[in-house]
């Protein structure tokens, strides 16, 4: 089978939050981090098999070795040949008890705020956090109208950034900014006040959700999940 250079794409930063991946339903990719703060999901076009991995960064550095156009995938019961032409690579599954499984459904939430976040603005928050070394990133937003900040929540002397956002709802919320690690492109931002951040992206099925500062994991949240 071929796998396309977006789904690609996606693994990959999925290894950001989780270097290991359990695939068990045909038609999606997802990812939770070690901590339980992130969860990623992601629609594919393919019809995958049940598979796992273990190091994707390793498996992806092999499959960036070809042509993708010319490269097929044939997965088995305990490993993925991958075929080249005359090459051949014969890349293990781990046991599947060595992986974290993000098989997670969260149930239909209430929203308190609503924004769009586009690529432009993300490049250049990501940019100065690097630059100024700024850990916390913050969401205020009342009656629609707010700001987005890289900021140190526990020093009021800290350096700070700040933009102007408009959208709907109150919030006031505050997430890692490395936890903001996502697939470029527009997001629609969606705030749920007392745990989590819903990021969706605007062209692909694409959706993260990143939980507020000094919440619990996803998996400690049994409340909020199906």
């Amino acid at each position: 089978m071929k796998i396309s250079k977006r789904t690609l794409g996606v693994l990959k930063n999925f290894s950001n939050i989780n270097n290991s991946i359990l695939v068990d339903d045909p038609k999606s990719l997802k990812t939770i981090s070690y901590s339980g703060n992130i969860l990623g999901i992601f629609q594919t076009e393919e019809d995958f098999p049940r598979f796992c991995l273990d190091n994707i960064q390793q498996f992806m550095n092999v499959v960036n070795l070809y042509d993708l156009d010319n490269l097929d995938f044939d997965f088995h019961k305990e490993f993925v040949e991958l075929t080249y032409g005359k090459s051949n690579v014969r890349y293990i599954y781990p046991e599947e008890h060595c992986v974290q499984s993000a098989d997670l459904e969260i149930e239909d939430l209430e929203y308190d705020a609503f924004f769009i976040l586009n690529k432009d603005t993300i490049n250049e928050f990501t940019k100065v956090s690097n630059y100024i070394g700024i850990t916390d990133f913050e969401i205020t937003m009342k009656d629609g109208k707010g700001t987005i900040s890289l900021t140190d929540t526990e020093n009021p002397f800290s350096n700070k950034w700040e933009k102007e956002i408009e959208g709907e709802g109150n919030c006031e919320i505050c997430i890692v900014i490395k936890n903001v690690n996502m697939i470029p492109g527009d997001y629609e931002v969606k705030v749920q006040s007392e745990f989590v951040v819903n990021f969706t992206h605007t062209e692909l099925p694409l959706i993260y959700f990143i939980t507020i500062i000094d919440e619990k994991g996803f998996q400690e949240n049994e409340n909020l999940l199906d």
